[in-house]
């Protein structure tokens, strides 16, 4: 009997001891994991501003609120000591730490560079695009990483993983800010090439102007098609949104028809007023070359308009 009693405390013992530790792994996962949502939810700051506004102090002020966040949870991280021995969690979260300071100083400070020179060429653009892209890796690689981490330590002590609904709020809004970029980037080519051909209308160069009619059409059919398999916006909820693809393929399908039809028109017209020698029929046919173009740009701000409705539509503060 005594023997069985001596087995009943062992056990109960054991089994307390083992409640005990499952409790102190909670308590010191959780204590990182409160940390990583604190970095998410200013990041979700962040990513509103940068999608609402283009004033340079107000996106800095949201970006130092990441840098300043981080900053805290490093020397938090700094003076926590390894778990019973596994410093896994510890140690790769400290590295988490440095991917998102290096995102959030160096990539963001090039991104913001060349936001100022984009406009000036296909490749500037192009630079900016390719270091906003590279952000993203940069925050793709710290929530990849901290996943792995945090599916290690809450199955290695069976515990339960903290629930963070800003994680999903912070998926919505960089799934959001990649799908915009993607289809700007998309008719970025026909937007030059339109403004190219207002400079050369201004100067009045109309030599070649049937080439870059020509070129204007097949890059609008191009931007058409490279839209066409992006394809609709899915939501949190995975409902489709097809406002912003729709838009942008109305403006591509006027521009490229515009170029084919009315531009086409204006051209020959121009040609037959100069066959004519009719000074004031060239004058009108130079006109509608040149309105047709500014056609072209009135319809691309108002996809501006919509595309700042669409993005308007999921970021509520």
């Amino acid at each position: 009997m005594k023997k069985i009693v001596f087995i009943l405390l062992i056990g109960a013992f054991f089994s307390s001891n083992f409640v005990f530790a499952q409790g102190n792994a909670s308590s010191y996962y959780r204590k990182i994991a409160s940390e990583q949502r604190k970095i998410r939810t200013k990041q979700v700051i962040f990513y509103k501003t940068s999608m609402q506004f283009t004033d340079q102090t107000r996106l800095d002020k949201s970006r130092d609120m990441v840098l300043t966040q981080v900053n805290a949870t490093k020397k938090i991280m700094s003076k926590m000591p390894a778990y019973k021995g596994d410093s896994a969690l510890r140690n790769d979260y400290s590295r988490i730490l440095e991917i998102y300071l290096e995102a959030y100083t160096n990539v963001y400070d090039t991104i913001q560079l060349l936001r100022k020179t984009m406009a000036a060429s296909e490749d500037d653009l192009e630079e900016y695009q390719n270091a906003f892209y590279r952000m993203e890796d940069y925050i793709d690689d710290a929530e990849n990483r901290w996943q792995m981490n945090e599916d290690y330590f809450t199955g290695a002590y069976n515990i339960n993983a903290m629930e963070d609904p800003t994680s999903v709020q912070l998926n919505m809004l960089r799934s959001l800010a990649i799908y915009v970029q993607d289809i700007r980037s998309s008719y970025a080519s026909v937007s030059f090439k339109i403004k190219e051909m207002q400079d050369l209308v201004a100067k009045k160069q109309f030599e070649n102007m049937e080439d870059h009619r020509q070129d204007l059409a097949l890059k609008a059919e191009q931007a058409m098609v490279a839209i066409s398999k992006i394809g609709d916006y899915i939501d949190e909820d995975d409902r489709d949104d097809d406002f912003l693809n729709s838009a942008a393929l109305y403006y591509l399908q006027y521009v490229r028809d515009g170029a084919d039809q009315d531009f086409a028109e204006a051209l020959t017209a121009l040609e037959e007023a100069r066959y004519d020698d009719s000074d004031k029929a060239v004058e009108r046919s130079e006109w509608k070359i040149d309105k047709v173009l500014q056609d072209f740009v009135e319809t691309e701000l108002d996809l501006n308009d919509r595309t700042e409705k669409f993005v308007n539509a999921y970021v509520k503060d």
